[in-house]
This record gives structure tokens, sequence and C-alpha cells, in this order.
């Protein structure tokens, strides 16, 4: 099979699964939807334990100053955000489709996206402290002040 034939087969047999996932119901789409937002929740909960258990306490990059303050103030900013919209879809719509265009039918359901969020929090929230952990107390170098 050359290549000219492969890319007509994998464009075909893409077009054919788009036909099929767009005739499924409502109801489906949104469970499908849902548990690929749940997947995603399990791999931020994976990076957060990644993060969580290394050792490395070494600095090896120098960060400005000004720059360390920015990326930490508007990771830790991110953070809460994601926090609120967490508590704020499992407060008031847990079953609903999370959408918020008229009319519209398809779409995780609030639970897997709170989920989302509060894991997205969670890993920004570990993030912000580690680099300021690394920042102002590594083993490293001094650093200029």
């Amino acid at each position: 099979m050359n290549w000219s034939n492969k890319i007509r087969l994998s464009a075909l047999l893409f077009l054919f699964c788009l036909v099929v996932f767009l005739l499924l119901p409502a109801g489906i789409l949104n469970v499908l939807f849902s548990i690929i937002v749940v997947f995603f929740s399990a791999l931020c909960g994976f990076f957060c334990y990644v993060i969580l258990t290394e050792n490395d306490e070494i600095s090896t990059t120098s960060l400005t100053p000004m720059v360390f303050v920015i990326t930490t103030l508007f990771t830790s900013i991110l953070a809460i955000a994601a926090g609120y919209f967490s508590y704020w879809l499992v407060m008031f719509e847990p079953f609903e489709v999370v959408c918020k265009t008229r009319n519209c039918s398809t779409g995780p359901y609030g639970w897997p996206a709170a989920l989302l969020a509060f894991m997205l929090s969670l890993l920004m929230f570990i993030v912000s402290i580690k680099m300021f952990k690394r920042y102002f107390f590594s083993k490293g170098e001094p650093r200029d002040k």
C-alpha cells in the first residue's frame, strides 16, 4: 500500500467515525465527553503526584525576580479562579450540561467539569508552591539579591 492510499484510507476512516459520532444521541455524547474530561482530570492528578514526589530541590534555571513574581502570582490567581469555578459547578449545576450557548445539548456534565477545574486548580497551586520553594529554599548556589 503506497503513501497516498494510506492517506485516503485514514481520511475515509476519520470521516466515517465523525459521521457515526455525530449521529449518536446527545445523552451518549454527553457521557463520552464526561469520560474524556474525567480522563484529563486523572491526568492532572497524576501530574500532581509526580510533582510532589520528585526530590529535585536544585534550581536549574535562574529567573529574574520580576519574572518569578509575575509567574507565581499569575499561576496562583489562575488556581484560585479554577477553584472558584469548580465550586460553582458542583454547587449549582452538577448534572447539567456545561454549555453556555443557546440551545446547546452536548458537552460534559457539571461534575466532571468541576473535577477537572479542581484538579487544574490543585496542579497550578502545587506548581506555584514548588516554584516558590525552589527559588527561595534551593540547596544550590546563592542568588544575586
